[in-house]
């Protein structure tokens, strides 16, 4: 039988998290929450269910000059053998959670479901006016249902989200963490909380200034950009006003979270930290040059750390580091000593990969980037 698509209704909301967090290859980009944001940023997006909860796709539109546009999937599509029971979520009852089935599809079945998907995301690119299709799953190889069609896909000029992060596995004690990292980032933690530093978690808009104000010193000190204001603040109404669960964190959603490291009232370092599934990430950070000897941030990450932990979550993901084979002269070397030094393991993602569907225009486009990128440096 031949597996439908359909884009999701405000029903599955439960199911399509329950969906997406049950993979292996789960991010809190392709969240039900995400696609709350991209509304509440004006964006033009979808959420497309392929079958039974076979595959989902949160995909998002990115306006060019001319009407055009290309369709980007963030960290998606998301596609694994287990799903909700026979007979589908399409129906659910209020507040009914369903529970995941175990396996039950074969090779032939995810091709077929792949295959299904791409014949959708390439119908919607053309009514979009697309010129091309990313996607960026959390695949460390092509898996073999998609390996037929890779000839479809190009690797991308350029990487939307990091191709390579570190982890750290939060079933370990605090003393095996600490265990792991290196003596110098142990050291500076200790020596953090001697002199005074202090961690607090806020979800106030009045705090997230301060983060603002710590990025635009960053970006004026070191060749890091950052999004615009506004997209902080949609980040932070959107993600950082959904509910936890009074019996303890709910895994359920995605949700976001203001870290604060202070000494003597100065607010020395600020990170925003998304919870979703059984990852919490570290999304985004900025530090001041002032009391740098004080060593905040090391202190703020594990503090960030261990309330992870404590609320049951399995993954810290500190979302970016550089290439294993690039030297020290690389942009990502500083912050990557930064995260080496609380241990865990790497991971490391295909990357973006486009499906073009113009090829002149989007030469065109690829051109026109790496001018701009050339200006801007």
């Amino acid at each position: 039988m031949t597996k439908t698509t359909r884009f999701a209704s405000e029903a599955d909301k439960q199911f399509w998290n329950d969906f997406v967090f049950s993979s292996p290859h789960a991010s809190f980009l392709q969240s039900w929450e995400w696609g709350e944001m991209q509304e509440e940023a004006g964006a033009k997006f979808w959420r497309i269910v392929v079958g039974d909860f076979d595959a989902v796709a949160l995909v998002v539109r990115r306006d060019l000059p001319l009407n055009r546009s290309w369709l980007y999937v963030p960290r998606g599509p998301v596609m694994t053998s287990s799903g909700p029971p026979t007979g589908g979520p399409t129906s659910p009852s209020k507040g009914e959670v369903p529970l995941l089935a175990k396996e039950r599809s074969t090779p032939q079945a995810a091709g077929e479901v792949w295959a299904v998907l791409e014949e959708h995301l390439t119908q919607l690119a053309h009514e979009e006016n697309a010129m091309f299709i990313r996607i960026d799953p959390m695949w460390q190889e092509w898996p073999h249902f998609a390996k037929a069609s890779r000839g479809a896909f190009r690797k991308a000029e350029r990487e939307v989200q990091p191709r390579h992060t570190l982890k750290l596995n939060l079933t370990l004690s605090e003393e095996e963490l600490l265990a792991q990292m290196h003596a110098k980032t142990r050291y500076n933690i200790r020596l953090a909380e001697r002199k005074g530093v202090t961690v607090r978690f806020s979800k106030d808009e009045k705090d997230l200034q301060h983060f603002l104000r710590l990025a635009k010193e960053v970006a004026e000190r070191a060749p890091i950009s950052f999004h615009p204001d506004e997209y902080y603040r949609e980040m932070l109404k959107v993600l950082g006003g959904r509910p936890v669960k009074s019996a303890g964190a709910d895994h359920g959603v995605a949700r976001a979270e203001i870290a604060l490291a202070k000494h003597e009232g100065d607010v020395l370092a600020v990170n925003i930290i998304i919870y979703a599934g059984d990852t919490v990430t570290y999304a985004h950070g900025a530090s001041s040059q002032a009391k740098k000897s004080l060593m905040a941030p090391h202190l703020l990450q594990w503090e960030s750390i261990k309330k992870a932990r404590q609320e049951g979550f399995k993954e810290y993901d500190f979302f970016g580091v550089k290439a294993p084979d690039v030297g020290e002269e690389d942009t990502w070397s500083g912050i990557t000593r930064f995260k080496e030094g609380f241990g865990g393991y790497r991971e490391s993602y295909i990357g973006a990969y486009d499906m073009v569907l113009e090829g002149g225009l989007y030469r065109a486009f690829n051109v026109a980037r790496r001018i701009r990128g050339f200006i801007n440096n």
